[in-house]
């Protein structure tokens, strides 16, 4: 990388540093998505309670909830907007009562790694914790930016506009600003997912050495055991292998197709052996601790599977991806705060346009193939993502209050993204177009941010 383009990636990753702070300060305490679930378990984990993988019906610490519940009045949090299935009538102050299906200590069923490596920073006092922990979202977040410009130049270094302009656009966005600018284990997820496409990126441009396929392995694990939907990564994984193989092949269709096939092969190996006796070697605990991390309960993937052979689901589905798209570009505070329904309409006209030029991109014999090989990556990762959301959230359709999709799930392919908007509109523009489309770029994102910040967010909290 030249020092120059150094300078540029060092300075967009500042300014999405200043952007997250921005918003971590703007946004009341308590009015992040899950945020006081996430800072209980924090707490926890940092008084040494353990309840993850637990089926309490009563808090595993009712000071600490009295103290979260507290504080969310002295901040005007039920004025604002509360939690699904609260009754303001009914005065109700216990946390696990307040989220509907909630245990008795919130996010019980979660897994503890953000939370245990949050618990280690966390000073005695509740709301300076919470300041913390939104510090180290944004920083995660920053950190995300920089893993999406590197992956951007490994795989177009010659194009600017998707060399930083795939970073700039997740520096200014601002439902990512927002999902950062909370507490909840997505940010380290986030983190995981883009250093994940990172090293896959770096697969196919230099090759595959034994440390680099086991780290990629590794930080996949990894963001597995952060959370669940990362599962959705695995299959991306795979194909990068694939690829990988591919593009150095004499025929790489034809090499594509059989290092497809020798994977599935092994895959669906390895998942039969698994169900059919792994599982049943593993003690009974751990198989139920799997049990609970991977569904809500033992009913659930049944209850999607039913949905998904349902009459009209269709419709539904359709309705949950357009839900996925507004999330995506912003819905802010407890999906209460929204863009006019116009600005999500003109967006996914330019969504479409991106996606046709990369898919553009992809069919073209003029690009690099490790180029094209990840925008295929990338289009697999965002796309397998959004399914995995999707069909999360079908499973709630039966419930008296059925949780709606979040778009900032996709942030889990944050990097791929950014790489296929910033690929696919470049698609459209001759290369020397591309440099001034990047400052185009970035005073519209940096407008898109401004409006989120100060005419939706700041403005309905002040």
């Amino acid at each position: 990388m030249s020092t120059r383009g150094s300078h540029l990636l060092g300075r967009i990753v500042l300014l999405a540093l200043l952007n997250g702070l921005l918003w971590a300060a703007v946004v009341p305490p308590w009015q992040a998505p899950d945020e006081p679930k996430h800072m209980e378990f924090v707490r926890l984990m940092r008084s040494g309670e353990w309840i993850a993988f637990t089926n309490e019906e009563r808090a595993a610490d009712p000071d600490l909830q009295h103290a979260i519940v507290a504080s969310m009045d002295a901040h005007r949090f039920w004025w604002y907007g509360h939690a699904p299935g609260y009754d303001p009538e009914g005065g109700e102050r216990s946390l696990g009562r307040l989220w509907f299906m909630g245990a008795g200590s919130a996010l019980a069923r979660t897994s503890p790694v953000y939370h245990w490596l949050l618990a280690r920073f966390q000073p005695p006092d509740l709301l300076a914790g919470l300041y913390v922990a939104r510090l180290t979202s944004v920083l995660l977040g920053a950190l995300v930016v920089l893993l999406a410009g590197l992956t951007a130049r490994e795989l177009f270094p010659s194009d600017p506009l998707v060399r930083y302009g795939a970073p700039l656009f997740l520096a200014l966005h601002p439902m990512f600003a927002f999902a950062h600018a909370g507490v909840n284990n997505d940010a380290l997820l986030n983190a995981l997912g883009a250093l994940a496409f990172l090293l896959m990126a770096r697969l196919l441009v230099r090759g595959g050495s034994a440390a680099r396929l086991l780290l990629l392995a590794l930080v996949l694990a990894a963001a597995v055991a952060v959370k669940r939907v990362a599962l959705a990564l695995l299959p991306v994984g795979l194909l990068a292998l694939v690829l990988w193989r591919a593009t150095r092949a004499a025929r790489p269709v034809l090499a594509a197709g059989v290092w497809a096939a020798v994977l599935a092969v092994a895959a669906g190996t390895g998942a039969w052996w698994w169900l059919r006796v792994g599982l049943e070697r593993l003690p009974l605990q751990w198989r139920w601790n799997l049990g609970q991390y991977v569904f809500n309960d033992p009913e659930q993937l049944d209850r999607i599977l039913a949905f998904l052979r349902a009459p009209g689901v269709t419709g539904v589905i359709v309705e949950y991806l357009w839900r996925v798209h507004e999330g995506f570009w912003g819905s802010f505070g407890w999906a209460l705060l929204n863009f006019p329904g116009w600005l999500y309409g003109l967006l996914a006209l330019l969504a479409v346009a991106a996606a046709l030029g990369a898919a553009r991109r992809a069919l073209d014999g003029r690009e690099a193939p490790a180029a094209r090989a990840g925008l295929l990556l990338g289009g697999l990762a965002l796309g397998a993502v959004a399914a995995a959301a999707v069909a999360f959230f079908l499973g709630y359709l039966d419930q008296p209050y059925p949780v709606p999709p979040q778009g900032r799930y996709l942030f889990a392919a944050a990097a791929p993204a950014a790489l296929l908007l910033a690929a696919g509109w470049g698609a459209w523009l001759p290369p020397a177009r591309r440099r001034p489309a990047l400052v185009a770029l970035g005073l519209a994102m940096a407008a898109l941010n401004v409006a989120a910040l100060v005419g939706v967010t700041a403005w309905f909290y002040a």
